[in-house]
């Protein structure tokens, strides 16, 4: 197995790095900004140059730890990360919303049984037994009467057999549940549609949050080193007051940025757990951010020192990890549409609801037509009733039998009005969500091909503003410029830099949505998608 080479997390100027934690995501043998992981023969590293030797770690409170310790966090946190393309089954399992849904579709599933059995012969029977007790009197001759005490079981039994000929609301009926059926299916993939979304959402939100703290800390870290230099030049009356108040303000204010930075990280990480349900295994982050160089020294707070901040190191020399998805097949935005038109799970949906309408209204027109059924019974009777008294009777019955409705009173009419708007109803809707799909895919289309061209133009402002910081360091160290210059210079690498990681995040989840809503097998849009960055 390779070795860990070195890594070094800067904390002077500049040194805008991320945490440990989610540098580990980078597998061994991968590229840290121009920094190779995977030390010695056994790394095949892709460059001849020789290892960076390896620095001395600082003491302090974020690196009083040995580099060991550092390193076996670093592979615990690897050995926990977790890909987009692992969480999708996990999300499929435990979010609640989509639980629902698939219950949805499971009993959706039972209108086809109750559809067939409208069509299939109806068997019922009936018994009875029943002990009379009573007086019977009867009229005579001359207005008399004559009374004779009843005492005697009375028993029946029946089995009858309905099998529909010509009922166009029971095939109406069957035509419907199996429509319902269908909706419960196009349903249930919508859900899973939208859970692909909303699980990528809160996927890349949390590496946003994730990236902000970390790069917030880096230059946290990297102004509290200034200011320690600064007021070791203050001291030995080397450095102006004015110098250090200002750093020390700027360091106030990106400490609260960072507070503010990891309670937007706690909200991320409580959304993904919603979905997937899990807490002990953190997102693998797919980028491989730039590292201080191996050469930075770590400054702790009352350090002194015979640099001043200009010379604190900088990261300009860095190089960023290549951003380079697959390209985008079709290419074509015309493509795109005509496949979200043929498979996106809402329009299915929709066209679904807009079968189940027609349905309604042939039931509903149904009710007008006549039924013809056919009829078989058997009963047998004992004592069924006075006039059959101590007599056993046998019957069979086979016949058809013919029902003509002539008035309802207006009600059946009102129906199939009623129904046939509320069918009107689901065409407009199914049109208004093709529309909107359409949209939809059209911004996410002009999302993926300008993102691209997007974080080239980032990439480039992040290699210009490090070498700006750079020259603006020099600059200070020779007794020109101003501190102001120098923090504002390192804030605008800052906020380049962040914009750079938004703009990567971006870009992934609308090549997300666009694969989503052009009905793409979810699983493999998220293993593309894992496969973007070296793990």
């Amino acid at each position: 197995m390779a070795g860990w080479g070195w890594i070094r997390l800067g904390r002077g100027a500049g040194a805008l790095a991320l945490s440990a934690s989610l540098a580990a995501c980078a597998g061994p043998g991968a590229w840290l900004e121009g920094t190779w992981l995977g030390g010695g023969k056994g790394g095949g590293a892709p460059s001849s140059e020789p290892t960076p030797a390896a620095p001395a770690p600082a003491a302090g409170p974020r690196t009083g730890a040995t580099l060991a310790d550092a390193l076996d966090r670093m592979d615990a946190a690897r050995a926990r990360g977790l890909t987009l393309a692992q969480a999708w089954p996990l999300a499929l399992a435990r979010d609640p919303t989509y639980q629902a849904a698939l219950s949805a579709r499971l009993g959706f599933d039972t209108f086809r049984a109750q559809g067939l059995a409208l069509l299939l012969p109806q068997v019922q029977a009936g018994y009875s037994r029943s002990r009379i007790n009573g007086l019977r009197r009867q009229p005579w001759l001359f207005g008399r009467t004559i009374e004779s005490v009843l005492e005697y079981d009375s028993t029946s039994a029946y089995v009858q057999l309905q099998q529909p000929l010509l009922d166009a609301g029971r095939y109406a009926s069957y035509r419907w549940a199996h429509a319902r059926a269908d909706q419960g299916d196009a349903d249930w993939a919508a859900a899973r549609s939208d859970l692909a979304q909303r699980l990528s959402k809160a996927w890349f939100q949390l590496l946003a949050a994730r990236s902000t703290v970390a790069l917030r800390e880096g230059l946290a870290d990297s102004l509290e080193a200034q200011a320690a230099g600064q007021q070791a030049l203050y001291t030995h009356s080397e450095g102006s007051i004015i110098d250090a108040q200002q750093i020390q303000a700027r360091l106030a204010s990106a400490r609260a940025d960072v507070i503010s930075a990891r309670a937007d990280l706690d909200v991320a990480q409580r959304a993904l757990q919603a979905i997937i349900g899990v807490t002990d295994r953190p997102p693998a982050s797919p980028f491989a951010w730039d590292q201080a160089s191996a050469e930075a020294s770590d400054r702790v707070p009352g350090q002194t020192s015979d640099r001043t901040p200009a010379e604190a190191p900088d990261q300009a020399a860095a190089e960023l990890t290549a951003f380079a998805p697959p390209p985008l097949e079709p290419a074509r935005l015309v493509d795109w549409l005509d496949l979200a038109r043929a498979h996106n799970t809402q329009i299915d949906a929709d066209q679904a609801k807009v079968r189940v309408a027609e349905a309604d209204v042939w039931r509903a027109a149904s009710r007008h037509a006549p039924t013809l059924n056919l009829v078989a019974a058997w009963s047998n009777a004992d004592s069924e009733n006075l006039s059959t008294l101590s007599q056993r009777t046998n019957t069979y019955v086979l016949g058809l039998q013919l029902n003509v409705p002539i008035f309802s009173g207006g009600y059946d009419s009102a129906l199939h009005a009623q129904t046939r708007d509320q069918a009107r109803q689901a065409a407009h809707t199914l049109d208004a969500t093709v529309e909107s799909t359409l949209v939809e895919v059209t911004r996410q289309y002009s999302n993926v091909t300008g993102g691209e061209e997007r974080i080239r133009a980032l990439e480039s402002a992040v290699r210009s503003g490090r070498a700006s910081l750079a020259a603006t360091r020099k600059v200070y160290q020779h007794g020109h410029g101003s501190i102001l210059d120098m923090l504002r210079k390192q804030d605008n690498l800052f906020q380049t830099r962040a914009q750079l990681i938004q703009a990567q995040l971006d870009y992934l989840q609308a090549r997300i949505a666009l694969e989503v809503a052009a009905g793409r097998d979810l699983a493999e849009v998220f293993e593309r998608i894992t496969g973007v960055f070296p793990q």
